[in-house]
């Protein structure tokens, strides 16, 4: 487990995860006793077999496991797309984590401009293609803002009051989502400001339409936009053409069944979903960093490749893939499930995440720690150090963190350092320099401007670069003896990785002395 990861378990870093929705744990023949409704839908109600593979069964099943485990109340047409919770939730839970990991690693509140601190703060999102079922802004909605208004979190806990701007193309899906935004009143009073649903009149019209977005008067600062999310038409128009001619298709007659929808949610030009995702990130190459984590699903394993070509020949280095598996929290064997249950939720899909910022986030919130996808992720962002083969005889004891502090920083010119105290197993100090300050060539270059600068060269020499600055949490598990390095923030991973081979010196000078 990442220590990341283990100490936003401990710290209850992750109070906003309220929802107890666990697709594996949940026993059909019960649940149809709280709701009759499922009965009809059974395949074999004795051994507990639903039937995934009709579409009215489906639409009643996304309704009840949204009202029973998010209190929201919504309509569905067979006319239009079925949204499968588990995946849906995975992701909306996904983006929460983002944002939640960012207030963790302290780096907006020590060291950036966008310092939020502990008070509840406005977080705006696009959902690009919402749908008739506007299901992604109601899941944050109720999920995660209705907890921190009702919740006896301490003062101390951070708060995302999150408010979505829902875009949708096609008039009756925005009539339909309007209809489920006016059901779910029951979420807030002023759910409907919390909520904006923003028409989009034409294909050819921009995906991100900042001029629309700048008419939506409840939100305070329209180009400081913490996500984008969506869910992109998988088939081509060619596609879509075959399909309806019912030719040139395998298994058509499944194939038909189970993609019912709208064709502004299903078909997109040559291409499909890689010309959608394509025409996404050239216009996140205008707005950059009007948008903090711009993500996107991807349906299928084999167009990450091309995708990622896409945002290499964009010149986009922060970046990453996570993969979103219900079958992995959501099903169990060992659940009283039947296995034909998993043709409801068998289906994997992958977030494409990229960012303009320099902000860097942890591994566990990538898929860097599975061997078929680490290729696609960016950089790894952490780097651990066994301080037992460093230190045999004596290892380095709990009040020794302030050894390793100076072991790694004393004499180096810093702009920032801040000690954190994490829990009784895990101490830490996060640090920011302007450039990578202890390379050879920047000693080299400080000596020769000592001896030669003038008081005018010295004020000059005082200008940061913000592609140089560079900022690093440093962790210590007295535990184990292990001394984790996390890139917090930076442009360049060739500087991390530097301030890593420095620290295996310094560490090897310890023993010497």
């Amino acid at each position: 487990m990442s220590v990341i990861l283990q100490l936003n378990s401990e710290l209850n870093l992750n109070s906003q995860n309220v929802v107890e929705f666990n697709y594996k744990l949940i026993n059909f023949k019960e649940l149809s006793i709280e709701y009759p409704s499922l009965k009809s839908f059974f395949a074999d109600y004795e051994e507990n077999i639903y039937n995934f593979n009709d579409q009215n069964s489906l639409i009643e099943l996304s309704k009840i496991l949204l009202k029973k485990f998010f209190s929201i109340n919504i309509s569905l047409s067979l006319n239009f797309l079925i949204p499968r919770i588990p995946i849906r939730f995975l992701y909306v839970k996904y983006i929460n984590e983002i944002l939640f990991s960012y207030h963790f690693d302290n780096v907006s509140s020590l060291f950036l401009a966008d310092s939020t601190g502990t008070e509840k703060t406005e977080t705006v999102g696009i959902d690009i293609g919402t749908g008739s079922s506007l299901i992604y802004p109601l899941l944050f909605i109720s999920a995660y803002n209705n907890h921190n208004n009702h919740n006896n979190n301490s003062e101390d806990d951070y708060k995302l009051d999150y408010k979505i701007i829902a875009t949708e193309i096609n008039n009756y899906s925005f009539e339909f989502a309007m209809d489920n935004l006016k059901s779910n009143k029951h979420l807030g009073s002023n759910l409907e400001d919390k909520i904006n649903i923003v028409k989009i009149s034409k294909n050819d019209d921009p995906l991100i339409d900042f001029d629309k977005f700048k008419l939506i008067k409840n939100i305070n600062n329209i180009e400081n936009i913490k996500f984008l999310m969506c869910n992109p038409p998988f088939y081509s128009n060619n596609y879509s053409i075959s399909r309806f001619n019912n030719t040139n298709i395998d298994n058509k007659e499944e194939t038909l069944k189970k993609t019912i929808g709208l064709k502004s949610e299903l078909y997109y030009k040559e291409n499909g979903e890689l010309d959608f995702i394509q025409k996404l990130i050239k216009e996140s190459l205008v707005h950059k960093n009007k948008i903090c984590w711009y993500t996107c699903l991807i349906s299928k394993f084999k167009l990450i490749s091309n995708v990622i070509l896409i945002i290499k020949e964009n010149n986009i280095s922060n970046y990453l893939i996570h993969e979103l598996n219900p079958s992995n929290d959501f099903y169990n064997q060992n659940s009283p499930i039947s296995n034909d249950n998993k043709s409801y939720n068998r289906g994997k899909r992958f977030v494409l995440l990229w960012s303009f910022n320099y902000i860097r986030l942890p591994n566990y919130l990538s898929s860097n720690n599975k061997l078929i996808l680490k290729k696609y992720c960016s950089n790894n962002n952490e780097f651990k150090v066994d301080l037992k083969s460093f230190i045999k005889d004596d290892p380095i004891e709990k009040n020794n963190m302030e050894l390793i502090k100076n072991c790694l920083i004393s004499g180096l010119d810093y702009s920032n350092v801040k000690d954190l105290k994490l829990n009784n197993i895990f101490d830490s100090f996060i640090i920011k320099f302007d450039e990578n300050v202890w390379s050879r060539s920047y000693k080299r270059r400080l000596k020769f401007n000592k001896i030669n600068e003038n008081d005018n060269m010295k004020k000059k020499r005082k200008v940061i670069n913000e592609d140089e600055i560079i900022i690093i949490q440093i962790i210590y598990d007295h535990l184990n003896s292990h001394l984790y390095l996390f890139w917090k923030y930076g442009k360049y991973y060739k500087t991390f990785e530097s301030f890593t081979g420095y620290t295996l010196r310094q560490l090897n000078n310890l023993i010497e002395k």
